[in-house]
């Protein structure tokens, strides 16, 4: 794609313009070839991994910063300067580009199925209508994935040759009062889910947020990747618990975990390792 300097151009509120300084990247009202845009996206990331990278959309002007809040198979979120916003950026492939397409589509049906759960949710505030970008509500916390190792409800099970996996934690942590708090939550929400199996997708915990004791379903849409298949099984906590540990092995594989903590008792992210005698 062809990268052009700015020249003081006029914009209308309609318009999309995403730049880095004063070169543009991509302008909505200019003319694209549409096989072009996987590498848009991939220059985007790029960028964003030193520079900061700024969006003109419906009349305003944000600057994302290059800082990673949360990842998962299909995009990246970053943070707005000054704004409690946060920016998903897909993956650089077509699917990607049309998963955050279809989020948009159904995001006004999600947000009506939400509300009427009262599930909580940030707002979505505008999606790119050719799946470059999504502009959401920012919600700051650990993903669930972080608080079930932190909290010891996920242990790793470390192996006499040095390799580990995941295993569920003592029954005397699943009863602490946080703990079952949030199990409380998870299951009041794969309720929800099997009542809304068109709108709701991934289960999987690095889709949640807790903050303040609540858990917040940060990604909500479907998923076409083998997740629906697996939650549609999940009657109760249980199963979810087991499906989890399936969610935290693929994370482990294509390295979407949480940088773990280093095994120090001073440490409050400890994860409660259990060390396998040979024998």
């Amino acid at each position: 794609m062809r990268i052009v300097q700015a020249q003081d151009a006029s914009l209308t509120p309609q318009e999309v313009l995403l730049s880095i300084n004063s070169i543009h990247l991509y302008r909505s009202s200019t003319s694209h070839q549409l096989e072009n845009l996987p590498l848009l996206l991939e220059q985007m990331h790029q960028h964003l991994s030193s520079r900061p990278l700024q969006i003109f959309y419906q009349g305003r002007t944000i600057t994302i910063l290059p800082q990673i809040l949360g990842q998962g198979t299909r995009g990246i979120v970053y943070p707005v300067l000054g704004e409690n916003l946060g920016v998903k950026i897909p993956k650089p492939d077509w699917i990607s580009m049309f998963r955050l397409r279809e989020e948009g589509e159904r995001a006004i049906q999600v947000e009506n199925m939400a509300r009427e759960n009262s599930l909580d949710t940030p707002q979505n505030l505008h999606f790119d209508r050719l799946g470059l970008f999504a502009v959401k509500e920012r919600v700051s916390g650990p993903t669930l994935t972080e608080v079930f190792l932190s909290m010891g409800v996920v242990v790793r099970v470390m192996q006499p040759d040095g390799d580990w996996h995941f295993a569920l934690g003592s029954h005397e942590t699943m009863r602490s009062p946080h703990v079952a708090s949030l199990l409380w939550q998870m299951a009041r929400l794969i309720q929800v889910r099997r009542n809304n199996r068109d709108l709701l997708g991934d289960l999987g915990p690095n889709n949640f947020l807790v903050s303040s004791g609540r858990i917040f379903y940060v990604d909500i849409g479907r998923s076409f990747e083998g997740t629906l298949v697996r939650y549609d099984a999940v009657q109760n906590i249980d199963d979810y618990l087991k499906s989890v540990l399936s969610d935290l092995e693929k994370y482990k594989q294509r390295g979407l975990l949480p940088s773990l903590p280093d095994l120090h008792p001073t440490n409050r992210f400890l994860c409660k390792d259990v060390l396998l005698s040979a024998g």
